[in-house]
């Protein structure tokens, strides 16, 4: 499987944690669109809380996903994980 790690604004990051807010709904519905999950923060504090892994890409739809990631409002940066690094 392919892995994506998106980094987000600091306000959808925010949102991402926050059980009131919907506006990580659209994110979240695009990564289930794919058949993947969007997995907790890669940090807890600074900007490493603003990047998430996505995973359980199918690796034929991976670069779609990427692309449909980056289009969307709070999404600063959506790339592949090199398999030898760390997010």
């Amino acid at each position: 499987m392919t892995e994506i790690v998106v980094k987000l604004s600091n306000d959808l990051a925010q949102a991402m944690s926050s059980s009131s807010d919907d506006s990580d709904r659209q994110l979240l519905q695009l990564v289930d669109a794919y058949g993947a999950m969007l997995s907790a923060p890669t940090g807890s504090v600074g900007e490493s809380a603003q990047y998430f892994r996505v995973e359980g890409v199918d690796p034929e739809k991976g670069e779609s996903l990427r692309r449909d990631l980056e289009r969307l409002d709070g999404v600063e940066a959506a790339y592949f994980k090199p398999s030898d690094e760390l997010p």
